[in-house]
């Protein structure tokens, strides 16, 4: 296993508080197979909520509000750019947390191509905000539901290539080395 592959076993420890065997991590062939492993091992409950599909409905419904955006144009694959520019993303991202967010969302977001190198697109805006406000509340031992779960991972990922845009069938050594 690589520093890459490494530094993903330390963030998902770190994140669900449980130690992974060595041996385990050679079951995981994809995000779902992490998914899975942490699915099985962290006080879980039931939750038909899909953040993710909440977090994409509230931000299109601000970008529409804003006058020079149709409805038409606010798609998952819409780039960012494409809907405001750079100067003014700050004060529309505040805007549209005050508007359609809730407490949890991040109060700043970087801006594509910045140094830290923030959402391109409105899916990968949708998914890095979605991963910001979903973990269980910080209690002592957190309960955590299936889409956590896969978001936490996805964070974890995140983290540790940069990488947003994957599905979590993809091959897990592909998206950690490449």
């Amino acid at each position: 296993m690589g520093l890459e592959g490494v530094e993903f076993v330390l963030e998902v420890e770190k994140s669900f508080r449980v130690e992974v065997a060595r041996d385990d991590t050679s079951e995981w062939q994809t995000p779902r197979d992490v998914v899975n492993y942490f699915l099985n091992r962290v006080p879980k409950r039931a939750d038909n909520r899909c953040v993710t599909q909440e977090t994409f409905f509230r931000l299109r419904r601000g970008f529409r509000k804003r006058p020079a955006v149709s409805a038409k144009e606010v798609k998952p694959d819409t780039r960012l750019k494409d809907l405001i520019n750079k100067e003014e993303w700050p004060s529309v991202w505040r805007a549209l947390r005050q508007l359609v967010g809730t407490p949890e969302w991040p109060d700043t977001i970087s801006w594509p191509g910045s140094f830290r190198g923030g959402p391109d697109t409105l899916r990968e805006l949708t998914m890095h905000v979605a991963m910001e406000s979903a973990r269980p509340s910080r209690s002592q031992t957190p309960v955590w539901t299936r889409d956590q779960v896969a978001l936490e991972v996805r964070k974890a990922i995140h983290r540790t290539t940069g990488k947003l845009a994957f599905r979590m069938s993809d091959d897990l050594t592909e998206i950690l080395f490449h």
